[in-house]
């Protein structure tokens, strides 16, 4: 009777077990199904600092995530844009993280991801000699990084030269000749400021 009850005994285990293989692996991934985070992008926003965006489906309760970048740990502050996306932005740190690789943890989610720079993008301006002589806006410069005071870019002025000019970088606030309002590059002050 002893063996008779060792084979019911292995039988029952043994169908046990494969029941319990089953279906610890379809929890999860039927789970899986209905909740994700899909990582969309990571870079720099001027003004804002490092964010990332996401994909969301399913319901959360909440968002909170960390991000390691730089040999620095950070967290993140998430909302969702008017388009649904989920948008999370770095506490700290800022734009000396482009280029490098992040590691982003969120909601026990895990992803890696390069951080994009920004773009600053500023008017340029050049001074029209005539009667009357006038400041024109010639263009648009973008760039990585935001603009110094004295910096110098090499522009395309097709506005009457048909040539590439320096033009420097100047904060308003000390520039003594015009002010359009907010930082711009242009060529140098004319004699007769207008």
């Amino acid at each position: 009777m002893g063996e008779n009850m060792s084979k019911f005994a292995k039988f029952f285990i043994s169908v046990f077990i494969l029941a319990a293989f089953l279906f610890a692996s379809a929890g999860p991934a039927f789970a899986a199904g209905e909740r994700s985070i899909t990582l969309i992008s990571a870079g720099v926003v001027p003004g804002k600092g490092v964010v990332f965006t996401f994909q969301v489906k399913g319901d959360f309760d909440s968002f909170g995530g960390t991000v390691r970048v730089g040999g620095q740990d950070f967290y993140l502050a998430c909302n969702f844009r008017d388009d649904g996306v989920l948008s999370c932005t770095m506490n700290q740190g800022g734009g000396k993280y482009a280029g490098q690789m992040a590691q982003v943890s969120l909601n026990g989610y895990a992803f890696s991801a390069v951080i994009r720079p920004g773009t600053y993008c500023y008017s340029v301006y050049d001074y029209e000699f005539g009667n009357p002589s006038v400041w024109e806006f010639i263009g648009t410069h973008c760039q990585d990084n935001s603009a110094e005071n004295g910096g110098i870019i090499e522009f395309y002025n097709d506005y009457g030269y048909d040539d590439w000019y320096d033009y420097m970088y100047m904060d308003p606030s000390i520039l003594p000749c015009v002010d359009f309002g907010a930082g711009f590059y242009y060529p140098s002050c004319p004699s007769n400021p207008t």
